[in-house]
């Protein structure tokens, strides 16, 4: 994930439209940070990612990707053009390797220890009427564990200090959905069912 020259271990930003002189199915956007470099692939929009499993794009634009751990820390980045997100030195805010240099590198806005979970699955920005209280939050949960949890979306980029944790249930959530209203789905590995979340009958 650190070498350029690889696809590999990066997110990829790339125009649907075939381009003529490389006869590739895909373009390249002028504007990929690597384009003028010779080292590098310009499919490369930002590096150092280990398990990209779910991204999505907030309302404002910003694009969130959850990042599945190796060994003890699942992380939630925002990607941005051209950033080092720190895999293999790194695993979220800690050295995964010996004598790493944590300044080097992009931090995970939030991460979470195996205490609480095994597997980040990304999610999305709540925009939907039913949940008022969880407006402009982002909903993520654990593949392993099935807890799901959701915290306010930072304006910048700064460490998420308060997290809400919205239950735990008997499924391996796989991946979640958004309707066009806002309100969100997930889905079951285990049972291929869909689930939306709604408020508990009274």
């Amino acid at each position: 994930a650190q070498n350029l020259s690889t696809l590999l271990g990066g997110m990829l930003r790339i125009n649907p439209k075939p381009d003529p002189v490389t006869k590739l199915p895909y373009s390249i956007p002028i504007d990929n940070p690597f384009v003028n470099d010779k080292t590098a692939k310009p499919e490369i929009f930002a590096f150092g990612i280990r398990n990209p499993w779910r991204y999505s794009f907030s309302p404002d634009g910003k694009l969130l990707l959850a990042d599945v751990g190796q060994d003890k820390y699942e992380e939630v980045n925002i990607i941005e053009s051209g950033k080092n997100y720190g895999w293999s030195p790194m695993e979220g805010l800690h050295c995964f390797q010996s004598n790493c240099d944590p300044s080097k590198y992009e931090s995970p806005i939030y991460e979470y220890g195996r205490t609480e979970g095994n597997s980040i699955t990304g999610g999305y920005v709540y925009r939907g009427n039913e949940f008022p209280e969880l407006k402009d939050h982002y909903v993520f949960g654990d593949f392993i564990t099935g807890k799901i949890w959701a915290f306010a979306l930072p304006k910048e980029k700064q460490k998420v200090d308060k997290i809400m944790a919205l239950g735990k249930w008997n499924i391996l959530i796989s991946t979640f959905g958004q309707d066009e209203s806002g309100e969100i789905f997930l889905s079951d590995y285990q049972t291929g069912k869909i689930f939306k979340i709604v408020k508990p009958k009274q």
